[in-house]
């Protein structure tokens, strides 16, 4: 569904490193907050959320809600800011997950 939660905003799809596309076999998906142990598979490699977290300076309080989407194999498909996964990249995206910068 799209529209703005508290943490976070589902817009629709365009390019960038905002979007997803989903497949069928993905649903339901869940929009959660990080969590110890989530990695992302990007095309070059598996990427740890917490070291998305480090490199890019993000502080600790904006941690605590930063959103991923997960698909219904508990794959985490989507990191706003980071990308989504290599299977789940493509140049007409279904929706846009926008973090908020606190």
């Amino acid at each position: 569904e799209l529209g703005t939660k508290e943490t976070f905003m589902i817009i629709p799809g365009s390019p960038g490193v905002n979007a997803v596309s989903v497949r069928e076999e993905d649903w339901p998906l869940t929009i959660r907050s990080w969590q110890s142990g989530d990695e992302i598979r990007m095309r070059y490699g598996t990427k740890s959320v917490h070291r998305f977290f480090i490199d890019r300076h993000i502080p600790r309080y904006m941690r605590q809600s930063w959103p991923v989407v997960v698909n219904a194999s508990g794959s985490v498909i989507l990191v706003p800011g980071l990308g989504c996964d290599i299977l789940h990249f493509s140049t007409s995206p279904d929706f846009n997950v926008l973090q908020y910068l606190l």
